[in-house]
């Protein structure tokens, strides 16, 4: 795992997505959302998912509310817990669960923010370390997946918590190409 994280720590998160970056930080800065600026947002997102079709209902939502959620997903004045509880009360970003904001939320900040999805999930298990109340089943659930990913940057020396995405990504991939 250190020499994984020794790999990860190599890699210019800030640069590395620049492109998603600026694309959110664009749309969130408009006076008004278009179809296409919508679309274009999940189109980004659908890039690194793969699952373009999960965010349909996104598509149907009011442009008005996903513009108010974009740009409170990138309110760091605000408490991470707060902003998203509000956005999925208020149902300003209907159809992305928390999974898909934690992305977005790595693209603005990798420094602060990692995405928490199925690789993650399966990398904690696998290296026990693993704990209930650890998800993106709720702001709760990624809250605390982002306070124990501050303490795995801290032991491993990683630059960013974003890196332990990167780590979780090598472990995964890593072990996919293992498999017969």
């Amino acid at each position: 795992m250190i020499q994984m994280g020794k790999a990860a720590a190599r890699i210019r998160l800030n640069k590395k997505f620049t492109k998603q970056r600026t694309i959110i930080r664009s749309l969130a800065s408009k006076k008004s959302l278009s179809a296409n600026d919508v679309a274009k947002l999940l189109d980004t997102l659908a890039e690194w998912t793969k699952h373009r079709a999960v965010y349909r209902n996104l598509e149907r939502n009011s442009r008005k509310k996903t513009l108010v959620g974009l740009r409170m997903l990138d309110d760091e004045s605000r408490d991470i817990y707060d902003r998203l509880t509000q956005i999925k009360g208020k149902k300003l970003l209907r159809g992305l669960q928390i999974p898909a904001m934690s992305v977005l939320l790595y693209w603005l900040r990798p420094e602060a923010y990692l995405p928490y999805n199925a690789k993650t999930k399966e990398f904690l298990q696998d290296t026990k370390m693993y704990h209930p109340g650890m998800s993106a089943s709720s702001a709760a659930c990624y809250q605390t997946w982002l306070a124990f990913a501050e303490d795995l940057r801290a032991r491993l020396h990683l630059p960013m918590v974003g890196h332990v995405d990167r780590l979780v990504t090598r472990y995964y991939d890593q072990k996919r190409s293992s498999r017969p």
